[in-house]
């Protein structure tokens, strides 16, 4: 380690040679990330997307660029340009496009989430297919994803020190000073994940050159580890699901939503054990490992199988949504997988692999035939093939009309109705532009309250509050002390109920300093802006107010917290 510490400051050098666009994007991706947390932060979600997914893909897309430039000894600044400027324009590009087939609260939250997921995903995977793709085998590419995974290792171990030597070192210089530590505690995250780890990961990163020359060596540990570990591990949880098939036979009891995410992570440990066992492949004399490399993509078959038939039930009993859809795709995906590992003739798997990944990502989060886009469709077809069954044909339906809707489907009590009604709940609280194509919107609609009165229940009133004052931060750091002041408390303070009361729109506590054994009694009338308060002998600034006074069914609630500093005489 200590040999590791004395060589980095030279190996970032090194890799800032190396790969200057790339480490530039790093540094980049951090200030970029606390602008769009800090400043934009939900204000414009497509601006604050664009932020948070640019600079990390140009970073990727720059490090691909410079491995394939140094295997061509091109030292042209050419390349960069245009994979730099074709990536500004599409990413521009897309942000209408995710706008246009992402509706209202479609086109947020997870969808946000699942976009830029797949494009990080994609171009993470850039550096480990694109410098290979004209190999006839996947040799270079083994021994490429080797290093590159020692590097990235080497790199997250570090910044995992680093980062919790920053933040203790944040945290004893701010004591000292007695600032607020938040922001900086977070910025300091930001740059150690955004910029500190990918530089540390670009200065071990190996050349395409050095990976196409060697060929790949099955290690004794690599070996060990199939045979007496993952091997039976596997093999244990085939085993599990075969006799969960034929229970599933036997009893017809069909399989249920947790199967999928089961099978999903046996796919992806068979596809990760068959990677790293890749060597194995090359050998000329058949072994135990060859054998069984072969065997567990056809015992994996019934697993998908049971997959398919888990999510067709799902579906069957809750229609279909963004998270099935994403699931149906990747049980798909492993499909394709199974067939591409039992084609001998297939030669570079780990190519059509990743490209079929990377491009059913994007399909799946970007476009017409987005996750969310057919979701958003196919319920919005369910809701208006309901309100067809009612007898209503005009569009939006009145206020009575919506009223009535509700009800009859409230008082069906079915299955169907209550999906429906779930989704129009959905569109309710997320998406109330698409709410107004099927119903009158002028107000907000209470469904909650027409179904308990299509129930017969009476609902208790919603609670009226009486006073609400919220302020946070209405003094700066600095300001005028009172004349004649002796002494000065910083005040932090929540008040029980017993201790304070509101009376013809005014505010009555007390505050108790039990070192000096004084009390101080305030009494102000309530205002939107309270900066100060005054009783005989101190004046208390307020830097912080909260006061919410609530009428619940004739129950008085209240909360008051309050901060500042009190000016004693």
């Amino acid at each position: 380690m200590q040999k590791i510490l004395k060589e980095y400051p030279s190996l970032i050098l090194n890799a800032f040679k190396r790969f200057p666009v790339a480490s530039a994007f790093a540094i980049v991706t951090s200030f970029a990330l606390i602008f769009s947390l800090d400043f934009i932060n939900g204000k414009n979600p497509w601006l604050q997307f664009w932020f948070m997914v640019y600079p990390v893909v140009a970073m990727f897309i720059s490090l691909t660029t410079s491995l394939i430039q140094e295997y061509k000894k091109n030292n042209s600044d050419k390349p960069q340009r245009i994979t730099g400027i074709a990536w500004l324009v599409i990413s521009v590009a897309l942000l209408p496009i995710i706008s246009i087939f992402a509706s209202d609260g479609f086109a947020h939250g997870k969808s946000f989430i699942a976009s830029a997921l797949a494009l990080y995903i994609t171009a993470f995977m850039g550096p480990f297919v694109i410098p290979f793709f004209k190999q006839k085998n996947d040799n270079a590419f083994w021994i490429f994803l080797h290093k590159n995974m020692v590097a990235l290792c080497t790199a997250v171990v570090v910044t995992i020190f680093l980062t919790i030597a920053i933040e203790i070192l944040i945290v004893f210089f701010v004591m000292l000073l007695g600032i607020n530590t938040y922001d900086l505690n977070v910025y300091a995250f930001i740059f150690c994940i955004a910029t500190v780890l990918p530089i540390l990961y670009f200065t071990n990163i190996p050349t395409i050159d050095e990976c196409i020359e060697k060929t790949p060596l099955e290690s004794e540990f690599a070996t060990s580890k199939f045979r007496f570990l993952f091997t039976p591990i596997f093999t244990l949880s085939i085993l599990l699901f075969y006799i969960y098939i034929v229970k599933f036979i036997v009893q017809w009891e069909l399989p249920h939503g947790m199967i999928s995410y089961l099978v999903s992570v046996s796919m992806f440990f068979m596809i990760a054990t068959i990677t790293e066992m890749y060597p194995a492949h090359l050998k000329t004399t058949a072994t135990i490992e060859k054998k069984l490399l072969k065997i567990f993509p056809i015992f994996c078959i019934p697993l998908v199988v049971l997959m398919s038939i888990s999510i067709l039930r799902r579906i069957s009993d809750y229609g279909i949504s963004e998270n099935r859809i994403y699931v149906i795709v990747l049980n798909i995906y492993f499909y394709i997988v199974i067939a591409i590992l039992l084609i001998d003739k297939i030669k570079c798997k780990s190519r059509y692999l990743a490209c079929i990944l990377g491009i059913g990502f994007l399909i799946l989060t970007i476009g017409p035939l987005s996750a969310s886009n057919i979701t958003y469709h196919v319920w919005s077809n369910g809701i208006k093939t309901a309100i067809e069954k009612e007898g209503f044909s005009n569009l939006p339906l009145s206020k009575e009309e919506t009223k009535i809707f509700l009800t009859a489907l409230q008082k069906k009590d079915d299955h169907k109705s209550a999906l429906t009604l779930s989704r129009i709940s959905f569109f309710e609280q997320y998406s109330t532009k698409n709410l107004g194509k099927f119903f009158f919107t002028d107000d907000v609609l209470d469904f909650d309250k027409i179904r308990d009165e299509a129930k017969g229940k009476v609902r208790p009133k919603s609670p009226t509050t009486l006073h609400s004052v919220n302020i946070y931060g209405h003094v700066d750091d600095i300001f005028e002390i009172p004349k004649n002041t002796s002494k000065v408390i910083p005040l932090n303070m929540h008040f029980d109920k017993d201790d304070f009361k509101v009376q013809n729109d005014s505010l009555f506590f007390q505050v108790k300093v039990k070192r000096l054994d004084k009390t101080f009694q305030f009494a102000e009338p309530i205002t939107d802006n309270p900066t100060s308060f005054s009783t005989n002998g101190a004046i208390l600034i307020i830097k912080q107010f909260f006061l919410l006074v609530r009428d619940t069914n004739g129950e008085i609630s209240s909360d008051f917290t309050l901060k500042g500093f009190l000016f004693m005489e």
